[in-house]
């Protein structure tokens, strides 16, 4: 039991790094001001994760808050909820063929 929920703990892990690296990789480098400009925009939307880092760091968020604040509000976390289900039926299926070469 121990092993299978420290299997899906860094299934999550390794989904949310994957999905959170694609979606920084796709908005592309942004400068600090760009950055700034993005946050400032979504705390004026009033968005979750916005509020978050104000709550936590107050109103002067270190630059690398801001820029986890806009990639995650822009990678819609929420919506690829399937996400860990495909890694860890890949993780299950890689399992199972390690273990049939092996033998009994």
């Amino acid at each position: 039991m121990a092993r299978l929920l420290f299997q899906a703990m860094i299934v999550l892990a390794l989904s949310l790094g994957l999905l959170l690296f694609i979606t920084a990789r796709g908005l592309g480098p942004m400068s600090q001001g760009e950055t700034i400009v993005r946050y400032a925009a979504l705390l004026a939307q009033d968005a979750p994760a916005a509020r978050l880092v104000q709550t936590i760091m107050g109103d002067g968020p270190p630059q690398w808050a801001m820029g986890l604040c806009v990639v995650w509000e822009r990678a819609n976390v929420a919506g690829f909820w399937w996400v860990p289900l495909v890694l860890a039926l890949i993780v299950w299926l890689v399992g199972r063929a390690a273990r049939r070469r092996r033998g009994p």
